[in-house]
Protein backbone atom coordinates (compact mmCIF):
# COMPACT_ATOMS: atom_id res chain seq x y z
CA UNK A 1 0.00 0.00 0.00
CA UNK A 2 1.63 3.55 -1.45
CA UNK A 3 0.34 6.09 1.72
CA UNK A 4 2.42 8.70 0.13
CA UNK A 5 3.06 10.29 -3.55
CA UNK A 6 6.63 8.80 -4.99
CA UNK A 7 8.79 11.54 -7.05
CA UNK A 8 12.03 9.63 -6.66
CA UNK A 9 12.16 6.09 -5.72
CA UNK A 10 14.95 4.26 -3.99
CA UNK A 11 15.59 0.71 -3.39
CA UNK A 12 18.17 -1.58 -1.75
CA UNK A 13 18.42 -5.27 -0.36
CA UNK A 14 16.42 -6.56 1.49
CA UNK A 15 13.92 -4.94 -0.98
CA UNK A 16 13.18 -1.60 0.97
CA UNK A 17 11.81 1.19 -1.20
CA UNK A 18 10.71 4.69 -0.55
CA UNK A 19 10.57 8.34 -1.52
CA UNK A 20 12.88 11.31 -0.84
CA UNK A 21 10.15 13.87 -1.36
CA UNK A 22 7.84 14.97 1.44
CA UNK A 23 4.40 13.31 1.15
CA UNK A 24 0.74 14.43 2.29
CA UNK A 25 0.32 11.70 4.64
CA UNK A 26 3.86 11.75 6.52
CA UNK A 27 3.14 11.55 10.04
CA UNK A 28 5.68 14.75 12.18
CA UNK A 29 7.79 13.48 14.81
CA UNK A 30 8.38 15.07 17.65
CA UNK A 31 11.72 13.66 19.79
CA UNK A 32 11.52 11.92 22.81
CA UNK A 33 7.55 11.22 21.89
CA UNK A 34 6.63 7.32 21.92
CA UNK A 35 4.71 6.41 18.59
CA UNK A 36 3.52 3.16 17.91
CA UNK A 37 1.56 1.62 15.06
CA UNK A 38 0.72 -1.60 12.83
CA UNK A 39 1.79 -2.14 9.35
CA UNK A 40 -2.02 -4.04 8.59
CA UNK A 41 -1.64 -4.48 4.75
CA UNK A 42 1.45 -6.32 2.93
CA UNK A 43 4.27 -4.04 2.20
CA UNK A 44 2.96 -1.38 3.58
CA UNK A 45 4.89 2.29 4.76
CA UNK A 46 5.08 4.41 6.96
CA UNK A 47 6.41 7.69 7.24
CA UNK A 48 7.53 10.15 9.75
CA UNK A 49 8.66 13.50 9.55
CA UNK A 50 10.81 16.01 11.20
CA UNK A 51 13.09 19.32 10.16
CA UNK A 52 16.36 19.71 11.22
CA UNK A 53 19.50 21.89 11.52
CA UNK A 54 22.88 20.26 10.77
CA UNK A 55 24.40 19.62 14.00
CA UNK A 56 21.49 17.50 15.84
CA UNK A 57 22.51 14.36 17.44
CA UNK A 58 19.99 11.60 17.53
CA UNK A 59 19.45 7.98 18.52
CA UNK A 60 16.97 5.84 17.03
CA UNK A 61 15.22 4.03 20.50
CA UNK A 62 13.44 0.87 19.52
CA UNK A 63 11.03 -0.60 22.26
CA UNK A 64 9.70 -3.45 20.04
CA UNK A 65 11.60 -6.99 20.72
CA UNK A 66 9.76 -8.94 18.23
CA UNK A 67 11.93 -8.47 15.22
CA UNK A 68 9.23 -8.67 12.44
CA UNK A 69 10.59 -8.43 8.79
CA UNK A 70 9.71 -4.40 9.62
CA UNK A 71 12.90 -2.54 8.22
CA UNK A 72 12.92 1.15 9.40
CA UNK A 73 15.50 3.58 7.23
CA UNK A 74 16.30 7.39 7.92
CA UNK A 75 16.53 9.39 4.69
CA UNK A 76 18.18 13.12 4.86
CA UNK A 77 16.37 16.01 2.91
CA UNK A 78 18.79 15.57 -0.30
CA UNK A 79 17.18 12.04 -0.52
CA UNK A 80 20.28 10.06 1.03
CA UNK A 81 19.94 7.12 3.21
CA UNK A 82 21.67 7.84 6.76
CA UNK A 83 20.92 4.39 8.13
CA UNK A 84 18.67 1.30 7.94
CA UNK A 85 17.99 -1.70 10.15
CA UNK A 86 15.19 -4.26 11.27
CA UNK A 87 13.04 -1.74 13.79
CA UNK A 88 13.62 -3.97 16.72
CA UNK A 89 17.47 -2.62 16.80
CA UNK A 90 18.93 0.73 18.28
CA UNK A 91 20.54 2.63 16.16
CA UNK A 92 23.27 5.34 16.99
CA UNK A 93 24.22 8.36 17.91
CA UNK A 94 24.13 9.62 14.90
CA UNK A 95 24.82 13.32 13.05
CA UNK A 96 22.58 15.07 11.02
CA UNK A 97 24.86 17.05 8.22
CA UNK A 98 21.75 18.47 6.15
CA UNK A 99 19.17 21.48 6.36
CA UNK A 100 15.61 20.32 6.13
CA UNK A 101 13.11 17.62 6.49
CA UNK A 102 14.38 14.29 7.24
CA UNK A 103 11.88 10.77 6.95
CA UNK A 104 11.62 7.96 9.45
CA UNK A 105 10.48 5.51 7.34
CA UNK A 106 8.97 2.07 8.35
CA UNK A 107 8.47 -0.46 5.51
CA UNK A 108 6.87 -4.20 5.63
CA UNK A 109 9.22 -6.65 3.77
CA UNK A 110 7.32 -8.16 1.20
CA UNK A 111 3.80 -9.65 2.68
CA UNK A 112 4.85 -8.99 6.27
CA UNK A 113 2.71 -7.29 8.74
CA UNK A 114 3.80 -6.16 12.13
CA UNK A 115 3.32 -3.78 15.04
CA UNK A 116 6.16 -0.72 15.98
CA UNK A 117 7.02 1.60 19.06
CA UNK A 118 9.90 3.57 18.66
CA UNK A 119 11.32 6.97 20.27
CA UNK A 120 13.61 9.38 18.20
CA UNK A 121 15.61 10.87 20.92
CA UNK A 122 17.62 13.92 20.77
CA UNK A 123 21.01 14.05 22.43
CA UNK A 124 20.93 17.71 23.01
CA UNK A 125 18.08 17.22 25.67
CA UNK A 126 19.53 14.47 28.03
CA UNK A 127 19.40 14.74 31.25
CA UNK A 128 22.75 16.49 32.69
CA UNK A 129 24.71 14.65 35.08
CA UNK A 130 26.86 16.11 37.90
CA UNK A 131 30.47 14.56 38.24
CA UNK A 132 30.58 12.31 41.36
CA UNK A 133 27.51 12.19 42.23
CA UNK A 134 25.19 8.98 42.16
CA UNK A 135 22.52 8.39 39.39
CA UNK A 136 19.55 6.85 40.34
CA UNK A 137 17.03 5.72 37.75
CA UNK A 138 15.19 2.82 36.03
CA UNK A 139 14.50 1.36 32.33
CA UNK A 140 11.16 1.43 31.96
CA UNK A 141 9.70 -0.25 30.10
CA UNK A 142 13.03 -2.63 29.93
CA UNK A 143 13.50 -2.00 26.06
CA UNK A 144 13.98 1.45 26.43
CA UNK A 145 17.55 3.54 26.38
CA UNK A 146 18.26 6.33 28.57
CA UNK A 147 20.36 8.90 28.17
CA UNK A 148 22.54 11.63 30.41
CA UNK A 149 24.97 14.32 29.05
CA UNK A 150 27.91 16.44 30.56
CA UNK A 151 30.76 18.46 29.22
CA UNK A 152 34.20 17.75 29.02
CA UNK A 153 37.81 19.02 28.31
CA UNK A 154 40.67 17.41 26.61
CA UNK A 155 42.59 15.29 28.57
CA UNK A 156 40.17 14.82 30.97
CA UNK A 157 40.02 11.69 32.99
CA UNK A 158 36.81 10.63 33.87
CA UNK A 159 35.64 7.03 35.83
CA UNK A 160 32.16 5.11 35.34
CA UNK A 161 31.30 3.17 38.18
CA UNK A 162 28.41 0.85 38.58
CA UNK A 163 27.04 0.83 41.70
CA UNK A 164 24.04 -1.26 41.75
CA UNK A 165 21.59 -2.94 38.96
CA UNK A 166 18.69 -5.13 39.36
CA UNK A 167 19.45 -7.25 36.40
CA UNK A 168 22.27 -7.75 33.91
CA UNK A 169 19.84 -6.79 30.99
CA UNK A 170 21.70 -3.73 29.77
CA UNK A 171 24.66 -2.43 28.60
CA UNK A 172 26.60 0.93 29.14
CA UNK A 173 27.95 3.42 26.99
CA UNK A 174 30.55 6.68 27.16
CA UNK A 175 30.38 8.56 23.87
CA UNK A 176 32.67 11.33 22.84
CA UNK A 177 31.41 14.73 20.84
CA UNK A 178 31.98 12.79 17.65
CA UNK A 179 30.42 9.58 18.49
CA UNK A 180 33.26 7.57 19.20
CA UNK A 181 32.73 5.00 21.94
CA UNK A 182 35.40 5.31 24.90
CA UNK A 183 34.14 2.84 26.94
CA UNK A 184 31.33 0.17 27.14
CA UNK A 185 30.31 -2.91 29.02
CA UNK A 186 27.49 -4.86 30.95
CA UNK A 187 25.22 -2.71 33.47
CA UNK A 188 26.82 -4.46 36.27
CA UNK A 189 29.90 -3.82 35.48
CA UNK A 190 32.08 -0.56 36.18
CA UNK A 191 34.08 0.50 32.82
CA UNK A 192 37.02 2.47 34.25
CA UNK A 193 38.64 5.11 33.40
CA UNK A 194 38.72 6.98 30.03
CA UNK A 195 40.74 10.02 28.55
CA UNK A 196 38.84 12.48 26.88
CA UNK A 197 39.80 13.31 23.42
CA UNK A 198 38.25 16.79 22.70
CA UNK A 199 36.57 18.94 24.58
CA UNK A 200 32.61 19.27 24.42
CA UNK A 201 29.41 17.29 25.25
CA UNK A 202 29.98 13.33 26.51
CA UNK A 203 26.96 11.17 26.24
CA UNK A 204 26.67 8.43 28.72
CA UNK A 205 24.09 5.78 27.43
CA UNK A 206 22.18 2.79 29.32
CA UNK A 207 20.77 0.64 26.83
CA UNK A 208 18.21 -2.08 27.85
CA UNK A 209 18.20 -5.27 26.07
CA UNK A 210 14.77 -7.47 27.29
CA UNK A 211 11.28 -6.92 26.46
CA UNK A 212 10.35 -8.03 30.68
CA UNK A 213 7.52 -5.53 31.33
CA UNK A 214 9.40 -5.16 35.62
CA UNK A 215 11.53 -2.12 35.26
CA UNK A 216 14.99 -2.54 35.53
CA UNK A 217 16.95 -0.35 38.33
CA UNK A 218 20.23 1.07 38.04
CA UNK A 219 22.91 3.43 40.09
CA UNK A 220 25.65 4.89 38.75
CA UNK A 221 28.21 7.17 39.13
CA UNK A 222 31.48 9.45 36.91
CA UNK A 223 33.90 11.15 38.31
CA UNK A 224 36.49 13.54 36.66
CA UNK A 225 39.85 14.90 37.15
CA UNK A 226 41.69 17.10 35.36
CA UNK A 227 45.34 18.50 36.04
CA UNK A 228 46.71 22.12 36.32
CA UNK A 229 48.81 23.28 32.82
CA UNK A 230 52.23 22.49 32.53
CA UNK A 231 54.67 24.17 30.22
CA UNK A 232 55.19 22.22 26.85
CA UNK A 233 58.65 21.27 26.05
CA UNK A 234 60.76 19.18 24.11
CA UNK A 235 58.64 18.45 20.98
CA UNK A 236 58.93 19.43 17.57
CA UNK A 237 62.64 18.44 17.24
CA UNK A 238 64.58 15.74 15.40
CA UNK A 239 65.00 12.69 17.78
CA UNK A 240 67.95 9.75 16.32
CA UNK A 241 70.24 7.35 16.98
CA UNK A 242 71.12 3.61 16.98
CA UNK A 243 69.76 1.19 19.06
CA UNK A 244 72.49 -2.24 19.75
CA UNK A 245 71.03 -5.23 20.85
CA UNK A 246 69.17 -5.42 24.43
CA UNK A 247 69.37 -1.83 24.59
CA UNK A 248 66.63 0.85 25.74
CA UNK A 249 67.13 4.66 24.43
CA UNK A 250 65.25 7.19 26.43
CA UNK A 251 64.17 10.73 26.64
CA UNK A 252 61.68 13.05 28.20
CA UNK A 253 59.65 15.77 27.22
CA UNK A 254 56.89 17.80 28.75
CA UNK A 255 53.32 18.63 28.18
CA UNK A 256 50.23 19.50 29.61
CA UNK A 257 46.61 17.39 30.46
CA UNK A 258 44.64 17.75 26.86
CA UNK A 259 47.58 18.24 24.37
CA UNK A 260 47.29 16.76 20.98
CA UNK A 261 50.68 14.96 19.53
CA UNK A 262 51.52 13.44 16.65
CA UNK A 263 54.36 11.06 16.20
CA UNK A 264 56.25 11.75 12.94
CA UNK A 265 58.16 9.11 11.45
CA UNK A 266 61.48 10.34 9.51
CA UNK A 267 62.69 6.98 8.73
CA UNK A 268 61.70 3.54 7.08
CA UNK A 269 64.09 1.06 7.54
CA UNK A 270 63.79 0.81 11.29
CA UNK A 271 61.07 -1.76 11.23
CA UNK A 272 62.13 -3.63 13.89
CA UNK A 273 62.38 -0.87 16.46
CA UNK A 274 59.26 0.54 18.78
CA UNK A 275 58.74 3.56 20.36
CA UNK A 276 56.54 3.27 23.57
CA UNK A 277 55.57 6.90 25.71
CA UNK A 278 53.99 6.62 28.88
CA UNK A 279 52.79 9.42 31.05
CA UNK A 280 54.19 11.08 34.50
CA UNK A 281 53.08 8.04 36.67
CA UNK A 282 53.80 5.14 34.03
CA UNK A 283 50.96 4.63 31.90
CA UNK A 284 51.72 3.75 27.91
CA UNK A 285 49.98 6.58 25.86
CA UNK A 286 51.15 4.61 22.82
CA UNK A 287 53.49 1.59 21.88
CA UNK A 288 54.00 1.79 18.05
CA UNK A 289 56.73 0.82 15.19
CA UNK A 290 58.90 3.43 15.28
CA UNK A 291 58.45 3.91 11.21
CA UNK A 292 54.79 4.22 11.28
CA UNK A 293 53.24 7.53 11.39
CA UNK A 294 50.33 7.76 14.11
CA UNK A 295 48.27 10.45 16.15
CA UNK A 296 46.89 11.98 17.18
CA UNK A 297 47.15 10.88 20.98
CA UNK A 298 46.03 12.96 23.59
CA UNK A 299 48.03 13.53 26.84
CA UNK A 300 46.39 12.92 29.81
CA UNK A 301 48.46 14.43 32.97
CA UNK A 302 50.71 17.19 33.24
CA UNK A 303 54.06 16.72 33.55
CA UNK A 304 57.04 14.60 32.65
CA UNK A 305 56.93 12.23 29.61
CA UNK A 306 59.19 9.13 29.39
CA UNK A 307 59.46 8.23 25.37
CA UNK A 308 61.56 4.45 24.79
CA UNK A 309 63.21 3.48 21.86
CA UNK A 310 63.45 -0.36 21.98
CA UNK A 311 63.60 -3.82 19.80
CA UNK A 312 61.31 -6.02 19.22
CA UNK A 313 62.91 -8.57 19.79
CA UNK A 314 66.21 -9.38 21.88
CA UNK A 315 68.38 -9.29 18.98
CA UNK A 316 66.87 -6.26 17.45
CA UNK A 317 68.98 -3.42 15.83
CA UNK A 318 68.62 -0.35 13.76
CA UNK A 319 68.94 3.29 12.99
CA UNK A 320 65.76 5.91 14.15
CA UNK A 321 64.54 8.97 13.21
CA UNK A 322 61.44 10.69 14.44
CA UNK A 323 59.50 14.07 15.75
CA UNK A 324 56.91 14.28 18.11
CA UNK A 325 54.73 17.17 17.05
CA UNK A 326 52.81 19.52 19.06
CA UNK A 327 49.68 19.65 17.33
CA UNK A 328 48.30 22.81 19.02
CA UNK A 329 51.31 24.93 17.30
CA UNK A 330 50.61 23.82 13.58
CA UNK A 331 50.02 26.80 11.51
CA UNK A 332 45.91 27.70 10.81
CA UNK A 333 45.04 27.47 7.36
CA UNK A 334 43.10 30.23 5.90
CA UNK A 335 40.35 28.59 3.90
CA UNK A 336 40.43 29.63 0.25
CA UNK A 337 44.30 30.57 0.15
CA UNK A 338 46.67 28.76 -2.04
CA UNK A 339 49.12 26.34 0.02
CA UNK A 340 52.34 25.65 -1.83
CA UNK A 341 55.50 23.97 -0.15
CA UNK A 342 58.10 21.33 -0.37
CA UNK A 343 58.54 18.50 2.06
CA UNK A 344 62.41 19.05 2.10
CA UNK A 345 63.15 16.10 4.88
CA UNK A 346 62.95 12.36 4.18
CA UNK A 347 58.96 11.08 4.61
CA UNK A 348 58.61 14.57 6.46
CA UNK A 349 54.85 15.53 7.81
CA UNK A 350 52.97 18.97 7.24
CA UNK A 351 50.23 19.48 9.41
CA UNK A 352 47.20 22.31 9.38
CA UNK A 353 44.54 23.55 11.60
CA UNK A 354 41.08 23.69 9.72
CA UNK A 355 38.27 25.08 12.07
CA UNK A 356 35.15 23.84 11.32
CA UNK A 357 31.43 24.16 12.27
CA UNK A 358 28.58 20.84 11.81
CA UNK A 359 27.53 20.67 8.16
CA UNK A 360 30.01 23.11 6.65
CA UNK A 361 31.63 21.85 3.42
CA UNK A 362 34.67 21.50 2.37
CA UNK A 363 35.95 21.18 -1.70
CA UNK A 364 39.78 20.04 -1.43
CA UNK A 365 41.04 21.92 -5.11
CA UNK A 366 44.95 20.06 -5.66
CA UNK A 367 46.70 22.99 -7.72
CA UNK A 368 49.36 20.63 -8.55
CA UNK A 369 49.87 17.71 -11.42
CA UNK A 370 52.78 16.02 -10.91
CA UNK A 371 51.71 13.26 -8.12
CA UNK A 372 54.95 13.28 -6.12
CA UNK A 373 54.33 11.07 -3.54
CA UNK A 374 52.76 13.48 -1.00
CA UNK A 375 49.64 11.87 0.88
CA UNK A 376 46.38 14.39 1.73
CA UNK A 377 43.88 13.95 4.40
CA UNK A 378 41.84 15.54 6.96
CA UNK A 379 40.73 13.91 9.98
CA UNK A 380 38.45 15.62 13.17
CA UNK A 381 40.48 16.70 16.22
CA UNK A 382 40.40 13.09 17.76
CA UNK A 383 41.35 11.54 14.94
CA UNK A 384 38.09 9.55 14.80
CA UNK A 385 36.25 10.99 11.79
CA UNK A 386 38.37 10.84 8.47
CA UNK A 387 36.60 13.70 6.80
CA UNK A 388 38.83 13.01 3.77
CA UNK A 389 40.43 9.97 3.71
CA UNK A 390 44.12 8.93 2.70
CA UNK A 391 44.99 10.22 -1.34
CA UNK A 392 47.54 11.71 -2.93
CA UNK A 393 47.67 15.61 -2.50
CA UNK A 394 47.00 16.08 -6.43
CA UNK A 395 44.10 14.88 -6.15
CA UNK A 396 41.04 16.92 -5.60
CA UNK A 397 38.47 15.78 -3.26
CA UNK A 398 34.83 16.84 -2.07
CA UNK A 399 32.76 18.52 -1.42
CA UNK A 400 32.89 16.89 2.23
CA UNK A 401 30.58 17.83 4.79
CA UNK A 402 31.77 18.47 8.42
CA UNK A 403 29.89 16.44 11.27
CA UNK A 404 30.67 18.22 14.26
CA UNK A 405 32.43 21.83 15.18
CA UNK A 406 35.93 21.84 16.08
CA UNK A 407 39.40 21.58 15.34
CA UNK A 408 40.35 19.25 12.41
CA UNK A 409 43.63 18.37 10.95
CA UNK A 410 44.80 18.35 7.21
CA UNK A 411 47.98 16.14 6.97
CA UNK A 412 50.16 16.28 4.35
CA UNK A 413 53.00 13.24 4.63
CA UNK A 414 55.64 12.40 2.10
CA UNK A 415 56.39 9.26 1.33
CA UNK A 416 60.01 9.52 -0.36
CA UNK A 417 63.10 10.44 0.72
CA UNK A 418 63.34 13.48 -1.93
CA UNK A 419 62.07 16.71 -1.54
CA UNK A 420 58.49 16.33 -3.19
CA UNK A 421 56.40 19.69 -3.16
CA UNK A 422 52.46 19.58 -2.75
CA UNK A 423 50.06 23.10 -3.81
CA UNK A 424 46.26 23.32 -3.18
CA UNK A 425 43.87 25.59 -1.38
CA UNK A 426 40.63 24.30 0.86
CA UNK A 427 37.33 25.97 -0.11
CA UNK A 428 34.44 26.44 1.89
CA UNK A 429 31.72 25.50 -0.49
CA UNK A 430 29.20 27.58 0.86
CA UNK A 431 30.89 30.91 0.38
CA UNK A 432 31.13 30.57 -3.12
CA UNK A 433 30.07 33.01 -5.57
CA UNK A 434 26.18 31.46 -6.87
CA UNK A 435 25.99 31.32 -10.36
CA UNK A 436 24.41 34.08 -12.20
Amino acid sequence: MQIFKYFAIVCFAPVFCFTSALGANDIPLEFSTTYSGTISEPGGQVSFAFPSAPGKRLYFDSLDGDFETINVALVAPGGTTLWQGNHSSDFGPFILTESGVYKLVFDANGDSLGRYTFRLLDLSAAPTLTLGTVVTNQLSPRLETDLFQFNGTAGERVNLTSISASANQAQWRLIGPFNQQLLSGNILTSLGDAVLPVAGPYVVLIEGNNASSAPLLYQFRVTGATDSPAAVTGLGSIISGALFAGETNSVTFTGTAGLPIYFDSRDRGGSSLVVDVRDPLGVPVFSINETADAGPYILSRSGTYTLQVRGNSASATGLYRFRLLDLSASPLLTLGTNVTATLSAAYQTDVYLVPGSTGQRFYYDALDNDFDQVTARLISSDGFVPYMSVRNSDSDVGPFTLTASGTNYLILESNITGAPDYSFRLLDVGAQAALP
